[in-house]
């Protein structure tokens, strides 16, 4: 925007540039190319200047239809007095002496002025040099005022200017508004330089209402409250205290000038620490991973879609039945941020542990059926709902886990994501609830509407078909880009996880505990007995223990076998563990034998004689140690007493005393019949037998 021919003007861009299809309506172009080209060949706008090389084309802005008048400035501002303001802007250049001089300055106590007094002094200057240019100048006032009736119109102009430029942190001054006191200033400034704006604003810098370190402290908790308090408000409180403590009283006008030069610090107790952060802290500028499962992020969404439901309810001791049709499905997401793609998700009526654990599962799952493995992203980064439940969770599943920090939405590139779903695809249907609480009420649905068409409202399946079919949507669009990602992965980048990993995570249980037997661990799965067994020979070592079987009920070919801590009707998980497989089921009829049969029975006969061999070859060595022990310890003579071994008579006592060498009297048994015997006179013969 600018003046020329004392007109004021606008650009071919300003008019054209926007997106068509922008929610906001300062992002939309103010008028069509298509438009412009027919408003220009039909005459219906004054092109002023033609473009040529360096120069815009301009419009005269009061050619426009009053449509696109009013369109330009609910997008720019009223041209007419920016282009003005513009003009001056333009001509603003710091004054480097100025300021040189205004650093090096002492007050008379030896004091500096403070970088912002210098910032503001120098400004000042700068904008009365400014000044100074356009007013001296025919043809740059005429330029930046176009045509004007008076010198005192042109000063009343310029002085809106000067105004104008203090809504810029750059240009901030403290020059009048009034333009006889702008007027005298400049002249003021033009006869005596840079000490008289010094000598002049002296009073002002040194001598401030507000100097006093208590004043300061008071302003600073007025302002800060958390209750908001409007500029009226707080000097009115303020001069309560000044009025018994000999302050001078200050009016609004020093409370918003004041605020301005504080603003940090105030922000923080008007709008809190979460505000601050995410408005005015510095923000940390992130891009995507370029390859896929580098990071994760997890995320519960309150679906943007109504569902009809049946509930069962009592009322003084009656029963009744309503359907209510304001209730919305969760969905626990998964999104891989490399090509924005929905790994996993789990769909329920809201978040809880257990679905953010299925909607993991479902992810693991996705990835197995994408790329032939299961695979763990390298990081994980979730929100803060049930960290203390899931936490080894989340750190069994990823490599690095970093939680967001709370209330920090920026962390999580998910919600966005969200946003755009819900708006692209959710808003077609129907049964659509609109944005969240915090917009407009022109872009959420009619109520009227939504309460009129409530019955057509599908229930749980039919809004749950509907979000699985919008994650369906997402996937296909992105799907070949994430594969083709993953083929461009450096292979030792890829971490797998083990079918074990797995099943420990994601496995289901029936419940109860199992024993280990000779046919192997038997557990009733979805009705049906299905029997495991591991071939480490270790699991048979621990076959006194009761074990909880992890199985996946789309695979029952594999399953865990964990140590069962508690009972078998409470089970508790411990840390032993080993992985199991299915049963082979082996025909009774040689004639209904199937290849692979033979070689399971194979595999069955080849364990049970290594476990054999190494079972005969751990009683060899116990054995020879045993052996080697008695004939090299001459003390272990007298082991038949400690081993309580009884003679062919059934007597232990008569024989230890024998050995002893104590006499007893013998006492003679009848017997029916004669019994064969082996007297026993060497206790290494009967071990060697043994």
């Amino acid at each position: 925007m600018e003046w020329y021919n004392g007109l004021a003007c606008v650009t071919y861009k300003e008019l054209t540039d926007g997106d068509p299809e922008a929610e906001k309506v300062e992002d939309r172009p103010v008028m069509s190319v298509f438009t412009y080209r027919n408003l220009t060949t039909r005459g219906d706008i004054s092109v002023l200047r033609r473009a040529c090389y360096g120069h815009p084309a301009l419009i005269s802005f009061r050619s426009l239809p009053l449509k696109y008048r009013e369109a330009f400035v609910a997008k720019y501002g009223d041209p007419e007095k920016m282009a003005k303001t513009s003009c001056l802007k333009d001509l603003v250049i710091t004054d480097v002496k100025a300021e040189a001089f205004f650093s090096g300055w002492q007050k008379p106590n030896g004091d500096h002025l403070k970088p912002e007094q210098i910032r503001t002094l120098t400004m000042n200057v700068s904008i009365l040099n400014a000044l100074n240019e356009i007013m001296t100048d025919g043809l740059t006032l005429h330029k930046a005022l176009g045509n004007f009736r008076s010198p005192s119109e042109a000063w009343r102009d310029m002085a809106k200017s000067v105004k104008e430029l203090k809504k810029y942190d750059r240009y901030r001054h403290t020059l009048p508004e009034n333009y006889r006191r702008l007027r005298d200033r400049l002249e003021s400034y033009r006869a005596n330089g840079y000490r008289d704006f010094i000598h002049a604003n002296e009073g002002n810098l040194n001598a401030s209402k507000l100097k006093e370190e208590e004043q300061n402290a008071m302003l600073q908790e007025l302002a800060s409250d958390g209750r908001n308090l409007d500029n009226e408000m707080i000097a009115m409180l303020y001069n309560t205290v000044a009025s018994k403590l000999g302050w001078n009283t200050i009016l609004a006008g020093t409370v918003a000038n004041w605020k301005l030069r504080n603003m940090d610090v105030q922000y923080v107790g008007r709008h809190g620490v979460v505000a601050h952060r995410n408005n005015k802290a510095m923000q940390v500028k992130r891009r995507a991973p370029r390859f896929p499962l580098y990071y994760w992020t997890v995320d519960g969404w309150d679906v943007e879609l109504l569902y009809q439901q049946r509930e069962e309810r009592e009322k003084n001791g009656k029963k009744y039945s309503v359907v209510t049709y304001s209730n919305r499905p969760t969905v626990v997401m998964l999104l891989d941020p490399c090509t924005r793609y929905p790994v996993g998700y789990a769909i329920g009526t809201h978040e809880t542990p257990e679905l953010i654990r299925e909607a993991f599962r479902n992810a693991f799952k996705h990835v197995k059926e994408l790329f032939g493995h299961y695979y763990k992203p390298w990081q994980l980064q979730t929100d803060n709902y049930g960290k203390k439940t899931l936490l080894s969770f989340y750190e069994a599943c990823t490599r690095v886990y970093t939680p967001a920090r709370v209330k920090n939405a920026k962390a999580k590139v998910v919600e966005p994501y969200f946003k755009k779903v819900n708006s692209k695809y959710c808003h077609l249907l129907p049964n659509w609830s609109g944005y969240g609480v915090t917009s407009r009420k022109e872009n959420q649905p009619n109520d009227e509407w939504l309460n009129q068409n409530r019955h057509k409202f599908p229930g749980w399946d039919g809004v749950v078909g509907q979000v699985e079919g919008i994650i369906r949507v997402l996937r296909s669009e992105s799907i070949e880009k994430y594969r083709q990602a993953w083929g461009k992965m450096a292979v030792e980048d890829r971490l797998e996880m083990s079918d074990e990993e797995y099943l420990v995570l994601f496995g289901e249980t029936t419940g109860y505990g199992n024993s280990l037997e000779g046919g192997g661990v038997g557990s009733t799965i979805l009705g049906e007995k299905v029997w495991y067994d591991s071939f480490d020979p270790s699991f048979r070592n621990w076959g006194h223990l009761n074990w909880i079987v992890k199985y996946d009920p789309e695979d029952l070919s594999v399953a865990v076998a964990i140590e069962n801590l508690g009972t078998p009707g409470k089970p508790e998980e411990g840390t032993r563990r080993f992985m199991l497989e299915r049963k082979h089921v082996q025909p009774m009829a040689l004639k209904e034998r199937e290849p692979g049969d033979f070689d399971e029975l194979r595999r069955v006969q080849d364990y049970n004689d290594r476990r054999e061999k190494m079972i005969k070859e751990k009683r060899a060595r116990s054995g020879e140690v045993v052996r080697e022990l008695f004939e090299e310890r001459a003390e272990l003579n007298d082991t038949l007493a400690k081993l309580v071994l009884c003679d062919s008579r059934g007597q232990h006592k008569d024989e230890r005393n024998r050995l002893a060498g104590r006499t007893t009297k013998q006492v003679e048994k009848s017997c029916h019949e004669e019994v064969d015997y082996e007297e026993v006179f060497d206790e290494r013969d009967l071990l060697r037998k043994f």
